[in-house]
């Protein structure tokens, strides 16, 4: 296991200045500009000068040297530049001079074996380096953090990400905008293709903010944020986009910021391979991996080409053999410490620390701009300066005029699995590593297991969107997932589980919850409870106010403990409860309801075909928990259900006014013929009568999300959206074919009865609003707004706005 990291805290963070010039000063490479455009980011480059000129008039000035900062900046930047440069020497000091020797073994020799021969002289040597390994409503953790998803909505329009299979049977992604103003006549008013890997989408303000991930030019891990106007459902535009080189690990959105959590691996740049080879004496390269061959091969010498039949014997089974493992006459070498050195110093810092391009596509000539990700000031390398795999917080801000990154920190990192959480206050990073154990210290034996260990690191973001480093420490063990975290009264939970078993098991398992507290830049452990349910670990966790409840569990049982958390300092289990269960997700169903999501564990359940159970368990006598009802998705024949709800809560909604529940689930029936698409389920969830199944809502391809506006609930899949009505959910209202549908123009603002008539929805700006659900205060507002559009009807125009959606509720 790697050391404890130590991390040194930012210092002289410089003060916000127009991003065009701050990145250009944060570089000291002249930064460049290259044409773009949303299939094709990075394609040719302006000058330097042109470049720079570009920049000073949008500040002002007319000479970078105005600003007194630009001297100390750049200062910071060829030290960081030189530290990565020590570090990448480090990385490579094994290989640094010595001899390379590609290995030979047997080679396919088909009708392109001969290569031509490369010439060399030694004032030209050509690099021979290795092939590179490429590697409104949703259903939230926290109230007013939003989360990456499939769908959303304004309350009126559904944004949509789908898939569909162009005539190439290409698959190809669209944002499928779907207006819901007049329930029985669902209109799909526009399809945009989406480039990329797309991961979900954010909704903020007329924005529709897309999350996809690439490989730039093959290599390059990329984050791409697409912005677009959406203000207009029928007309989408693409407005910006930003290219972060990284991966993608979570993101989140609070008022407008869209916060990127990111990992770089900051791997050197690959050694060099020299060569001594000249024409006179021939290299052969890119030979092709060992194998058989169909035919006899015969060789001879072709002018400067190897004779093959020098190197190679071939049998008569056409197996190719070698009597040496390399190659002859290669003579080649890996770059020397001098001559690394010297190629890495010549290269921009662009090129070795991680960058981000922007795109601005409200220009007639779209540039995009390339910069680094962050500066000197916003890199937190180890405490011995040394570099490593690092996590990165980016902030994009959809509130300001700017196109492209306000801020962004990059926090050294083990390396490890990542798990985040993200409060009102702070942003949690928990990155978990784990060592191998061995049965004695000289590690020769066999393994028995692993021991996790996990650094959190809380992140702050100012007002102004400035990213900081506030406080970090490291507890023993994992995070189930970021369910495992919460923040409440300025104190910090964690649930962990330790000594896990190297095949999976539960042997020696001991699990722990600590409450902590920023002291300083550290979080100080203020109370904690250690060896709960030994022998299990931590399958799904919920943290409610000043109590929490956990589950635990092995491959047949599920106990479910309360934790009384109002004493911070003194945490204490409160009560156990065990079912034949396996939860991975809970989700408060009622004041002192929680209902559980996981696999049955019943007489012929497995590892392999446990059904999807739902556990409603009463806390009102905390110390007492107690198993209302249970209810089983069963498959046919000792098969198996299950639902994407296990393994994402995005999948899962639930109506606390209406107490309805909806989940999606695919039923295994044994039928091989057959294909098992996921159904939405329904169920009513009530104390006195516990879990009721209303209704199966059937679709031809996997129902994957649900979402309700006003008394409408819709159904979402790639080829489908369709309407019921809340309090008649068997009930079809709708059914409109994603794929197929004519583009239609929107409906026109105006009072429109809902689908099923149960109450009126006012159609002002795009949002759709029935009385049922609205709070008191929302019923007035909503009736003052029908009664002056009554009046005025005359008067309101087609002007698209955004209305209050905080009553809507919406499962994605």
């Amino acid at each position: 296991m790697s050391s404890k990291k130590m991390f040194r805290r930012q210092a002289n963070r410089s003060s916000h200045q127009p991003r065009e010039l701050r990145h250009l000063l944060d570089t000291l490479e002249p930064r460049m500009l290259l044409s773009a455009s949303p299939a094709d980011d990075l394609t040719t480059f302006m000058s330097a000068n042109d470049l720079a000129a570009t920049v000073m008039s949008l500040d002002g000035t007319d000479d970078i040297t105005a600003n007194a900062s630009t001297t100390t900046e750049a200062d910071e930047l060829a030290a960081l530049k030189q530290a990565y440069i020590d570090y990448a020497v480090e990385y490579y000091r094994s290989k640094l001079g010595t001899s390379y020797q590609p290995q030979t073994w047997g080679y396919y020799l088909n009708d392109a074996i001969l290569r031509n021969a490369v010439a060399f002289t030694a004032d030209s040597a050509t690099a021979l380096s290795a092939t590179p390994i490429v590697n409104g409503g949703t259903n939230t953790q926290h109230v007013g953090i939003d989360e990456l998803d499939l769908i959303k909505t304004d309350g009126r329009f559904i944004y949509a990400v789908t898939q569909s299979r162009d005539s190439n049977n290409k698959r190809v992604t669209e944002l499928t905008i779907v207006d819901t103003a007049v329930t029985d006549d669902l209109r799909v008013v526009s399809r945009t293709t989406l480039d990329y890997d797309v991961k979900g989408l954010y909704l903020h303000d007329g924005k529709a903010v897309v999350l996809s991930t690439a490989n730039m030019n093959g290599t390059t891990p990329t984050v791409v944020t697409s912005i677009y106007d959406v203000s207009d459902a029928s007309d989408v535009t693409l407005t910006e986009r930003t290219n972060v080189e990284g991966s993608l690990i979570d993101s989140r959105m609070a008022d407008g910021k869209l916060t990127l959590i990111t990992s770089h691996s900051l791997t050197p740049p690959k050694l060099k391979v020299i060569s001594g080879g000249t024409p006179d004496n021939p290299v052969w390269v890119d030979p092709t991996p060992i194998g058989w061959i169909d035919r006899p091969i015969t060789t001879q010498p072709i002018g400067n080409w190897v004779d093959l039949g020098e190197i190679f014997t071939f049998t008569s089974t056409g197996l190719i053999t070698h009597d040496s493992p390399y190659l002859p006459n290669l003579e080649q070498r890996y770059e020397t410490e001098d001559e690394y050195r010297a190629r890495l110093e010549a290269m921009p810092i662009e090129d070795l620390l991680p960058g981000v391009t922007t795109m601005d596509y409200t220009q007639d000539n779209v540039q995009g701009v390339q910069t680094l990700l962050a500066g000197a000031d916003d890199i937190v390398r180890n405490d011995d300066g040394t570099f490593g795999p690092m996590t990165g917080v980016v902030v994009i801000d959809l509130n300001d005029d700017q196109v492209g990154v306000s801020d962004a920190l990059l926090i050294a990192s083990e390396g490890g699995n990542k798990t985040v959480y993200v409060s009102d206050n702070a942003i949690y990073l928990a990155d978990t590593v784990g060592e191998v154990l061995y049965h004695n210290d000289d590690r020769t034996t066999w393994m028995t297991g692993y021991r996790y260990t996990t650094t959190i690191n809380k992140i702050t973001v100012g007002e102004d969107g400035q990213v900081s480093l506030a406080a970090s420490t490291e507890l023993g063990g994992f995070l189930a997932d970021e369910f495992s975290m919460d923040e409440h009264n300025g104190y910090l939970r964690v649930a962990t589980t330790t000594d896990g078993d190297l095949f999976g098991g539960t042997m020696g398992d001991k699990n722990h919850l600590y409450v902590m507290q920023q002291v300083g830049d550290e979080l100080v452990t203020v109370g904690q409870i250690n060896d709960i349910a030994v022998n299990e670990r931590i399958f799904s966790m919920r943290f409610d106010g000043d109590r929490a409840v956990m589950t635990t569990g092995t491959e047949r049982t599920d106990p479910v403990f309360t934790i009384d958390l109002s004493d911070p300092t003194n945490p204490s289990i409160s009560g156990e409860l065990v079912t034949p269960a396996f939860s991975t997700y809970m989700h408060e169903v009622g004041e002192d309801l929680f209902i559980g999501i996981g696999d049955n564990r019943g007489e012929f359940a497995t590892w392999r075909n446990g059904d999807v159970r739902l556990t409603l368990v009463d806390v009102s006598d905390f110390n007492n928990p107690s198993e209302l009802d249970a209810h089983v998705i069963a498959s046919e024949n000792y098969r198996r259900s299950q639902s994407e709800a296990q393994r994402d809560h995005h999948a899962f909604q639930f109506f606390d006014d209406v107490d309805l529940m909806a989940l999606p689930a695919t039923v295994d029936d044994g039928d091989a013929t057959t294909v098992d698409n996921a159904d939405l389920y329904l169920f009513d969830i009530d104390p006195e009568t516990g879990i009721t199944s209303v209704a199966v809502i059937d679709h031809a391809e996997d129902i994957r999300r649900s979402i309700r506006i006003g008394d409408t609930l819709f159904a979402i899949s790639n080829g489908a959206i369709t309407a019921h009505a809340v309090g008649d959910v068997g009930t079809t209202l709708a059914n409109i074919d994603l794929q197929n549908a004519e583009i239609m123009d929107p409906h026109e603002p105006a009072l429109f009865e809902t689908g099923n008539g149960s109450g009126l929805g006012l159609g002002l700006g795009g949002a759709n609003m029935a009385v049922a659900g609205l709070t008191a205060n929302q019923s007035s507002l909503f009736s003052l707004l029908s009664t002056q559009a009554n009046s005025d009807r005359d008067d309101i125009d087609d002007t698209q706005g955004v209305m209050d959606t905080g009553s809507l509720e919406l499962g994605l």
